[in-house]
């Protein structure tokens, strides 16, 4: 045999063994789809019901305390002492922190000497007047120099007062800004307080909803660091005009407490507002939906096939989904086993 022929003989030998695994690979495929459409695979259904739904507007808002700000001080001067802890709770007119006053404290005392001697001077000669001894514009300057001396000693004593940094409010301190020793500026912010006593919800709905919502609505809020946790409020402000760019309308709730050391201002949680209105809606569990960026769908039963139909979903209302369009009272619908299913399939059903 030449090297042609058996190059040919190869070139053959290589086809059929093509040939014959393409077969058997074809075969066995074959055997396998009949097989599987041989056995019916197992789905549990459940019906598409009717039921009355209340819809809710939802929003996400921001938590903002009833009172708070960042306490500063009106003058400037050396911190001597510092009399609170960051995240202290406080009560009204503690003082915080004060500054260097020693200067003052001695402009005071001497007004205060000052004021003290015009005064007794100012009761003898109004005793020598009445005894008509002096004049009436002489007991006029000693009353005058009296008075004078008072308010210079009010002056100073106002100015005293504002080295000592005081609680403006009830409430719970925030991280501490300053040192013990450090020069503070006039208005330089010293420590945040809250007040949570009261606590409020921000947020915005959209211009179409606002003919629903009145003072005194009561509002579901759920916190997103702890999903398993409601509170209820009420609606305590609304807004009196729309947002010109936004087109949405601010609302504040009031929540009720206790907050359950959960809400804290600042953080943002969910709001639900119920509207007054009811529907009849149908739903299906949500578990039937098989959900795709080209459309949702679900499984059909009937007279033992299986149906794939495009539905359009709504809101959820529990572990159930809002069908509003696509499927209709009463049909069965697929809720285990869509994997292994396509359109027109025969199946059966777990008892």
């Amino acid at each position: 045999m030449n090297k042609k022929h058996f190059k040919w003989l190869s070139i053959i030998i290589i086809v059929l063994a093509i040939a014959l695994i393409t077969s058997y690979f074809l075969y066995f495929h074959k055997a396998q789809t009949k097989h599987f459409m041989a056995t019916k695979p197992t789905v549990a259904l459940a019906y598409a019901k009717t039921t009355t739904w209340k819809p809710k507007i939802y929003a996400i808002g921001s938590i903002t305390a009833s009172r708070g700000t960042y306490i500063s001080s009106p003058v400037a001067g050396i911190i001597s002492k510092i009399n609170f802890s960051s995240g202290q709770k406080v009560k009204t007119g503690r003082v915080l922190l004060t500054l260097a006053n020693q200067d003052l404290q001695a402009t005071v005392d001497e007004d205060a000497a000052k004021y003290y001697l015009a005064k007794l001077q100012y009761i003898r000669y109004h005793k020598l007047f009445k005894t008509r001894v002096i004049a009436q514009l002489d007991i006029e300057k000693y009353l005058a120099t009296m008075k004078q001396d008072k308010a210079q000693l009010a002056h100073d004593t106002a100015n005293l007062k504002k080295t000592e940094i005081t609680a403006p409010f009830t409430g719970i301190l925030g991280i501490r800004q300053i040192n013990l020793g450090q020069y503070l500026g006039a208005g330089k912010p010293i420590v945040e307080i809250q007040d949570r006593s009261t606590l409020y919800v921000d947020f915005s709905i959209p211009e179409q909803n606002i003919t629903a919502i009145k003072i005194g609505n009561k509002v579901t809020l759920l916190a997103h660091n702890n999903s398993k946790k409601n509170w209820q409020g009420k609606i305590a402000a609304i807004g009196s005009a729309l947002d010109p760019t936004t087109r949405s309308l601010a609302i504040r709730v009031a929540i009720t407490p206790p907050y359950d050391n959960i809400l804290i201002p600042g953080m943002y949680i969910k709001v639900a507002i119920p509207l007054p209105s009811k529907q009849q809606v149908i739903v299906i569990p949500q578990t039937a939906v098989t959900y795709n960026p080209f459309g949702d769908s679900v499984f059909v039963y009937k007279n033992g096939h299986v149906t794939q139909r495009t539905i359009k979903i709504g809101a959820t209302i529990g572990n159930n989904v809002i069908i509003d369009k696509g499927i209709k009272n009463n049909e069965q619908v697929v809720v285990a086993g869509q994997q292994k299913l396509f359109n027109n399939m025969a199946v059966q059903t777990t008892k």
